[in-house]
């Protein structure tokens, strides 16, 4: 079972593709609340890392001053767009020689040369192939210069490193545990549908037993929509941005489109929305196929694409599993940091940054992450 361990938790900061996010919990008596919160985002056309690493040092150093933050100790991520996920199906071994054995497997199917490849790996649990038990094993890998930067980027803002997650972890955390210690026994899939890609995690009983990127993301949209729009990237981008700025603050009187565009934007976009639930189907049947049990009844979809209705309604139709905005952080208190309006859209962008901060909160009865 999980135990509440700490009164404050870390600065949880999640580096995405489209903005920085920083988030950091503080319990008072048994409630848990948010004790600072910051958000940064990046200009639209600013897409390549080297254009970015002036930006974020800065924007980092700008909120850590400016937020209320507390603290040296911080928990970080890699992005989604530097991850593999392959699946190992293993047979039954001690962990010693389990540890040689996904290394060297990794060191074969994964696309890093020269050993500049670094791998973790999740247990996802035992599975029948034939007449054998076999292991199931999500095997993560990165290059280690990203790793390399995420230290130095921590060193330059004088953070203390806790611990660098990925996002399935830091997802499953957010959607399957509670400060109470209660964990969900129920076979949970949460889509994290972000700017540069989506991320598909299955969880059951707390645990990830399954993991993988689609490259189809806010990018993607913006793509199609200036297509079929005839419009620039920028241009795109915008409109697409004012339509999920609808969605995310309901209750402020943003200036609203035309529905003629709002019509066009939606039929732009279809073709990849229905490529992203073909895909998100795909993963369904492989988790029935693997692990046969409680069939998912609900997917709980998050990141700043999923406060569009018409991604939901069309993963929906496409998979014939039901879809809902998750609701990261309504176990804890934001009144003091997060508008009526942001609370009432759900603010489904700081998922990861809610299971970062719960990290080094709850501690886990068994460490499912080789580390």
């Amino acid at each position: 079972m999980f135990r509440s361990a700490k009164k404050l938790s870390p600065i949880a900061i999640d580096l995405g593709s489209s903005a920085i996010k920083m988030l950091q919990l503080e319990q008072a008596g048994d409630q848990w609340r948010v004790l600072a919160a910051a958000k940064f985002e990046y200009p639209p056309m600013t897409r390549r890392t080297e254009e970015r690493a002036p930006l974020t040092l800065s924007a980092l150093q700008t909120m850590l001053k400016r937020y209320g933050f507390r603290g040296r100790q911080a928990v970080t991520l890699v992005p989604n767009q530097y991850i593999q996920y392959k699946s190992f199906r293993l047979p039954v071994m001690p962990d010693d020689e389990l540890e040689q054995v996904i290394r060297f497997e990794a060191e074969e199917r994964f696309a890093y040369q020269n050993g500049e490849g670094e791998f973790q790996y999740l247990r996802a649990g035992e599975v029948r192939q034939g007449q054998d038990v076999r292991q199931e094993i999500i095997v993560m890998g990165c290059p280690q210069e990203v790793l390399r930067q995420q230290m130095e980027l921590l060193e330059q803002l004088r953070l203390v490193c806790m611990g660098i997650d990925v996002s399935p972890c830091a997802l499953a955390r957010c959607f399957s545990y509670s400060p109470d210690g209660v964990e969900h026994d129920n076979a949970q899939v949460i889509a994290d549908l972000g700017q540069h890609c989506s991320t598909i995690t299955m969880v059951r009983d707390g645990q990830v037993i399954f993991a993988k990127t689609i490259a189809i993301g806010g990018n993607t949209l913006d793509e199609y929509t200036a297509k079929h729009l005839n419009l620039s990237l920028s241009e795109a981008a915008q409109v697409r941005r004012q339509i999920l700025q609808t969605h995310a603050h309901p209750q402020q009187s943003a200036r609203s489109l035309d529905s003629e565009v709002l019509d066009a934007a939606s039929e732009a976009t279809k073709p990849a929305l229905e490529q992203l639930a073909k895909e998100i189907g795909l993963c369904l049947r492989y988790y029935a196929v693997t692990f046969r049990g409680v069939r998912p009844e609900m997917i709980i979809c998050c990141g700043g694409e999923s406060y569009s209705p018409t991604v939901l309604e069309t993963i929906t139709e496409i998979t014939g599993v039901a879809t809902q905005a998750g609701r990261p952080l309504e176990l804890v208190s934001t009144q003091s940091i997060f508008s009526e309006s942001e609370r009432r859209g759900g603010l489904l962008e700081w998922s990861t940054a809610m299971g970062l901060a719960w990290r080094e909160v709850l501690q886990p009865r068994e460490e499912q992450v080789a580390c």
